[in-house]
């Protein structure tokens, strides 16, 4: 597995696999440098720098990785409760109506 992320990073990564240098089953390619933290989807705040806004929402992000107890959602009593009491298992139907895309 491999993540990436900058344009520079991509290019470089991608020269290498190229190459036959490196294989990866899975691969994660973000456009921004550091990651998407400040990507799509994300709240706009025009009255703190953009840079300096990312190195907040960056530290934050680790500082709960660091910090949380659950890092998985598999783990999290709240969704295995809502599992066991309402969805039932994963990939049941109802989990897949309310759950599942198709694009």
């Amino acid at each position: 597995m491999a993540i990436v992320h900058g344009a520079k990073a991509t290019h470089t990564f991608i020269d290498t696999i190229q190459n036959g240098a490196k294989k990866y089953d899975f691969v994660e390619i973000q456009a921004c440098s550091g990651g998407c933290i400040g990507g799509g989807g994300q709240p706009v705040n025009r009255q703190i720098d953009a840079n300096i806004l990312r190195q907040l929402r960056r530290n934050a992000l680790f500082e709960r990785g660091d910090n949380d107890q659950v890092l998985l959602s598999c783990d999290n009593p709240q969704i295995q409760s809502i599992y066991e009491n309402f969805l039932g298992e994963p990939l049941s139907p109802k989990a897949k109506e309310l759950l599942h895309t198709n694009h």
